[in-house]
């Protein structure tokens, strides 16, 4: 096809026009251009054109919701068909004997399945180390007739994304950097987006798949999940693979804790004892992605809620409506943004009230507390932003005069007060190193410690005492605990 076909073809179909290529380009067009420059190339490069390919094609699986497959099949069917493909992504980071032995199992339960995948055959096809180009070649031809054979005549796009990938290589682009690139130039084919749809609704409703959904996302985003972790998953021993999706789901999230409990901070759950009124505190683990999304997704709802005010003036031409639209919809992958955006709206919607201009209702003091409340377990919880947020804080106990240390110290032990057993003791603990001559490096901790805490249980007391209100119980008024931990809040602005 000539370059304009491409153009007109990739136009059509993405909505985007690829100009004229360079003339020092290699150009893949077909299964035997490919196999003519695989020859001499590393196994690791093989595989990684295979399997970017193979992965391009995914959402075609959804097409199995329509066949006459029973549960038991389209599950295995599913199921297998991402095993092949993780274990091919680590197969191209570095080929081993372990890895060959699984991708051969592997695929020899795909090419079982009653109606085997061309994505599943794509990427296993790569294992083949003596025939490696012609394989890899074969791969990439599989998943490009599957995409011909499901759209009709536009098996050039994937062709034209696997020259892409060639010429990056020819560049000098390594593969583990290859690996680490989002699927598609510019953004996924307009034609695969209601398969694509479907096939993601599916793994998050259908038990025992939500994994393979974040991961094929983290994948087509170019944000690969951490490839230790992926590597002991593509190594589950075949028998739990044989015992299907459930028994796969619980080995993987038994992986993904263990990896978390390593490298990611322990984020920590602060509870309110009914009965006595204290807090306690207890440790859990988190994924950062699943923090920042659900705090998005709070967000947007305490936003819509808001929004449907009548009284209040809130509304989406205010300028902290267009700091959160602008959070929502462009930075939900940028943490340490959305933590200074929710801040930033949060701060005007409250000058606003302050001034008279808005009128409090419970929508939008729900929006200023939602917002507050995911800040504070942003910075506590999710590793890149309280990084930034330590590297601040440091910068300002440089700074701070031996009263400000005493009226924080005073805090953490009013707050130790209301609290009881491990988090009333270490209240205090914190509290006598603040007061103490310790270093700012020293001190920060403490204040990173006890500061967030405060911070949650402030949160949790505004938000308690709108629910009395909205339900009818009545606020607490009284100058408690909720105003002590404001007062800190308050107090510790300066290292937020």
């Amino acid at each position: 096809m000539s370059i304009l076909g491409k153009m007109n073809l990739e136009a059509r179909w993405t909505g985007e026009v690829v100009w004229g290529k360079d003339e020092c380009m290699v150009e893949i067009t077909d299964r035997e251009s490919l196999e003519a420059w695989l020859e001499g190339q590393s196994r690791e490069v093989a595989v990684v054109i295979a399997a970017r390919s193979a992965m391009r094609v995914m959402p075609l699986l959804s097409a199995s919701f329509e066949s006459d497959l029973s549960k038991e099949e389209q599950s295995s069917l599913i199921v297998s068909s991402f095993q092949c493909n993780l274990i091919s992504s680590v197969f191209a980071l570095g080929a081993s004997d372990e890895m060959s032995a699984a991708a051969h199992v592997a695929y020899s339960r795909a090419a079982n399945a009653a109606t085997p995948s061309a994505s599943a055959r794509a990427a296993i096809f790569t294992t083949n180390a003596a025939h490696m180009g012609a394989s890899a070649a074969h791969a990439v031809h599989a998943a490009a007739n599957s995409a011909a054979a499901a759209y009709g005549g536009v098996s050039d796009l994937v062709w034209n994304a696997v020259e892409r990938d060639v010429n990056d290589l020819q560049g000098g682009a390594s593969p583990e950097e290859m690996m680490g690139r989002p699927l598609w130039r510019r953004r996924r084919p307009l034609f695969f987006e209601e398969d694509h749809g479907r096939l993601m609704e599916w793994l998050e409703a259908e038990p025992g798949f939500a994994f393979w959904g974040r991961w094929y996302r983290a994948v087509e985003a170019g944000q690969p999940m951490n490839w230790d972790m992926q590597r002991e998953i593509a190594l589950i021993p075949d028998d739990i693979w044989e015992a299907g999706a459930g028994a796969v789901s619980e080995e993987i999230e038994r992986i993904e804790a263990n990896y978390f409990e390593k490298v990611l901070p322990q984020a920590e759950r602060i509870e309110r004892d009914e009965d006595t009124g204290k807090y306690s505190v207890s440790t859990i683990m988190v994924d950062p992605d699943v923090l920042l999304e659900n705090a998005l997704k709070q967000a947007e709802f305490a936003l819509d809620a808001a929004l449907g005010s009548n009284v209040s003036g809130f509304n989406r031409m205010c300028m902290g409506y267009k700091y959160l639209q602008h959070a929502l919809e462009q930075c939900r992958d940028d943490p340490n943004t959305v933590e200074q955006h929710f801040g930033l709206a949060r701060k005007l919607i409250e000058a606003k009230l302050e001034s008279g201009e808005y009128q409090s209702d419970d929508g939008l003091s729900a929006l200023t507390i939602s917002l507050e409340r995911h800040e504070v377990q942003l910075r506590a919880d999710h590793p890149e932003v309280r990084r930034a947020w330590e590297t601040r804080a440091l910068q300002r106990m440089r700074d701070v005069d031996e009263e400000t240390r005493a009226q924080l110290a005073d805090g953490f032990v009013e707050l130790g007060d209301g609290s009881k057993d491990r988090l009333k003791d270490e209240f205090e603990l914190d509290a006598d190193l603040v007061r103490s001559n310790a270093e700012p490096e020293v001190a920060v901790d403490a204040i990173k410690r006890s500061g967030g805490r405060g911070a949650k249980i402030a949160a949790m007391e505004k938000a308690g005492n709108l629910a009395k209100k909205v339900d009818g119980s009545g606020a607490n008024k009284a100058a408690g605990l909720a105003f002590r931990a404001q007062k800190l809040v308050e107090l510790l602005s300066g290292f937020f």
